[in-house]
């Protein structure tokens, strides 16, 4: 490789053959780098992970450094580090760098934490350290990382939002919310005897998250330099000739190998990696999924494991709310035996299996809606079949709502929806339904004072036009916000806002009859425009029983129009025989 001319400052360490002494250069930066990453991340095994990947990134590219001092150096491996936490969490958690959570416009109060003196010298500096680890680490992801820059790395709220791709108002929020759990963190300490000598807590702790850098605890790592590498090495005035390679893992056990290599055939020195026994974590756990596919759970259990491995050293991405044919992950973190033992594996995924499918029921099946009163001032109620097979496991609980309940009329329909349902409603078959009131009694003044007769026989009855004449009444006289009210989403799960539909421009129908053995099936759907320009599909299939004097009645919306209610008619209405007038 060609030399260049970048300067060498007069601390910049080599070994005694002339080539860059990573080593030292490790030594004398690894405290600040290793502190920078365990203030962001608080998995053990990704803080190694990401040092040692700052140190890849560091030594491969050394020779991008201009001037050659320790301090450069420190200042670039700092950031490299900081940028390696970043880029892990946004990775990992983007979430975290996303403007779409809710956050609340505040004013951020920036406070003077210049003017206080540092903790008497009697107070109990490494326990005033872990204190504060800990409260950043009960921080969340977010308000942990805008703390840290802001207080640690000196950032300005604006900086912190161009360096983290967020707006300035999401970023002051996360420092009030991060300020006040702090300030509450250190009360608390402060309240059960902890002596922190009068100082705020806010600039307890910038203190703290500044000064107590030299007294983190660093897990060793080894860096072997190769030694032994004659001739063609540049003089410490100049830039030695080389190749930074940076290498490999062995189990668990990391080793950070900086090879210093000239334009000679020498093969350099290959270091010794210290040998561990290897343990696969997931050798003793067994997971198992209890419950109805959708609704269903997942626990762990160990069987014939070490005394000192638990269930708490494994943690799973997804415990709940689980289907057949989902894949969770489970991690393995353990700091013990990560140390001591060369880790086959520290993740595994599992399908889940075994759920049982749900149960799919008619709830009316087990109501029986009574009416009571005279005609004009009847009322309604529902009886439940508390000796159901279902009543226990799916039906008791649920709420009724009519759309009318009282001042009833024979000849009214009504329409009746299920809420608070116990199960997901992939258990219900149904939970709407229209009843047309009928059987109340006169009021004692209209009475007939003739005793009524039969009706007249109907030769000429025709059940299509029937069926198709009731269909169309459905959608003309069809209070669209009241309809709309009955839901809280739609066919595909988008939110409904009744109050949009107050005004409505109706762009088309169609209605189609059918029959099912020996039931009539009506189907009618509807178009409609809102004046903001929302479109919304709306479907209606009625059921009539054998008299034509009464049916039920499902609905369904659609606010997507890439997405048609084409599979609710195939559900209710795909298996009928489709009538002609």
């Amino acid at each position: 490789m060609k030399r260049n001319n970048n300067t060498t400052g007069n601390d910049w360490p080599y070994t005694e053959s002339g080539m860059h002494d990573f080593e030292s250069l490790y030594n004398q930066t690894i405290r600040a780098v290793y502190y920078i990453i365990r203030r962001l991340i608080k998995n053990q095994h990704t803080v190694e992970d990401l040092v040692q990947d700052s140190y890849l990134k560091a030594f491969k590219k050394i020779d991008s450094l201009e001037i050659y001092t320790v301090a450069n150096f420190a200042a670039w491996i700092n950031q490299i580090a900081l940028n390696n936490a970043k880029d892990f969490l946004k990775k990992n958690k983007p979430v975290l760098f996303s403007d779409i959570t809710r956050e609340e416009d505040v004013d951020f109060e920036v406070e003077d934490t210049d003017t206080f003196t540092q903790p008497d010298e009697s107070a109990n500096q490494e326990e005033i350290s872990e204190i504060i680890q800990n409260i950043m680490d009960s921080l969340p992801e977010d308000q942990r990382l805008c703390t840290f820059l802001f207080y640690y790395e000196d950032m300005t709220i604006r900086e912190i939002a161009t360096y983290l791709e967020l707006s300035e108002s999401t970023i002051k929020s996360r420092l009030k919310y991060a300020k006040d759990k702090i300030r509450k963190k250190i009360t608390e300490h402060e309240n059960n005897g902890v002596t922190f000598f009068s100082i705020a807590p806010i600039g307890l702790f910038v203190y703290a998250l500044k000064m107590m850098q030299p007294q983190v605890t660093v897990p060793p790592y080894t860096i072997v330099v190769s030694e032994g590498v004659t001739g063609g090495r540049s003089t410490k005035s100049q830039k030695p000739s080389h190749v930074a390679n940076v290498i490999a893992t062995v189990g668990v056990v990391t080793t950070i190998v900086a090879f210093a290599i000239i334009n000679q055939t020498q093969s350099p020195v290959i270091p010794v990696v210290e040998n561990k026994v290897s343990f696969d974590p997931f050798a003793y756990l067994r997971i198992s999924f209890d419950g109805e596919t959708t609704l269903g759970t997942a626990s762990l259990q160990l069987v014939d494991a070490p005394k000192s491995l638990t269930t708490t050293s494994y943690s799973i991405s997804k415990s709940s709310g689980l289907a057949n044919g989902d894949v969770i992950k489970v991690r393995f973190g353990h700091d013990f035996f990560e140390s001591n033992y060369a880790i086959t594996t520290l993740e595994k995924n599992y399908t889940v299996t075994g759920l049982e499918e749900p149960a799919v029921i008619n709830p009316f099946d087990d109501i029986h809606f009574v009416t009571s009163g005279e005609d004009g001032s009847g009322s309604i109620e529902a009886l439940w079949n508390t000796e159901s097979a279902w009543y226990a496991s799916h039906l008791d609980g649920i709420s009724i709502v009519y759309s009318k309940s009282e001042a009833l009329a024979n000849g009214d329909q009504i329409d009746v929806l299920l809420t608070n349902l116990p199960k997901s409603e992939s258990h219900y078959n149904q939970t709407t339904i229209t009843i047309t009131i009928q059987g109340l009694p006169p009021q004692t003044s209209q009475k007939p004072t003739a005793i009524p007769q039969p009706p007249e026989p109907r030769p000429d009855f025709d059940p299509y036009i029937y069926v198709k004449n009731e269909m169309t009444q459905s959608i003309a006289n069809r209070n669209i916000p009241s309809l709309l009210a009955m839901f809280s989403k739609d066919y595909y799960g988008n939110t409904l806002n009744p109050d949009a539909w107050t005004s409505y421009t109706h762009l088309g129908q169609s209605i189609s009859v059918g029959k099912r053995n020996n039931q009539y099936i009506g189907y009618a759907e509807m178009y409609l425009q809102n004046r903001n320009g929302d479109w919304i599909q709306l479907s209606i299939v009625s059921s009539f029983n054998e008299d034509f004097n009464g049916k039920y009645s499902l609905y369904a919306a659609s606010l997507d129009s890439t997405h048609k209610l084409e599979a609710f008619k195939a559900l209710h209405f795909g298996d009928v025989t489709i009538l002609k007038n």
